[in-house]
């Protein structure tokens, strides 16, 4: 369950940065637009933020209620956000900028991860079918012609090369 929710976390964090961003560029500041991302988004992200800003109204600053975000969600897209907009807030560089860029930034950070993972996955299906075949095609043989593998179960030479084929 905790896997699937931060899943779903990250599939939401493009779109709720998005949606920061663009309240930010609209006049609004910065815990009015996160105020905003806990209207528009669904849970777990409004929730998240949500969480950040009640400890905001109960006295905790912004940057520890972010570092607190940080360690409840250990990835590294969290960690480049909350990152970005304590050094924003920091040196006072543009928010709305930065919030877009790391979009794109994360956006293609998590095109390249689907990418290899379909690409992993094929080479592990591909894997699968070529530990298969060989069986599938010794009892064809087998079931074609009884008598076909009995010099490699009869002598000590064929023996030795079937015990060297399954450890290879």
């Amino acid at each position: 369950a905790k896997r699937q929710r931060l899943k779903k976390f990250q599939s939401q964090l493009v779109d709720g940065l998005m949606i920061i961003s663009s309240s930010l560029k609209a006049g609004l500041s910065f815990l009015q637009s996160v105020e905003v991302l806990c209207e528009e988004m669904p849970p777990p992200i409004s929730q998240e933020f949500n969480l950040i800003l009640s400890q905001n109204k109960l006295g905790v600053s912004m940057e520890e209620a972010l570092n607190k975000l940080r360690r409840r969600i250990a990835t590294e897209e969290i960690n480049l956000v909350v990152s970005s907009i304590l050094i924003s807030r920091e040196s006072g560089g543009n928010l709305p900028l930065v919030l877009s860029r790391l979009t794109n930034t994360i956006r293609d950070n998590l095109k390249l991860k689907e990418k290899i993972g379909t690409l992993t996955l094929q080479g592990k299906l591909q894997g699968i079918i070529m530990m298969i075949l060989p069986v599938g095609f010794a009892y064809f043989v087998y079931k074609q012609n009884p008598g076909h593998f009995d010099v490699m179960l009869q002598t000590d030479m064929g023996r030795k090369l079937l015990v060297l084929a399954v450890g290879l």
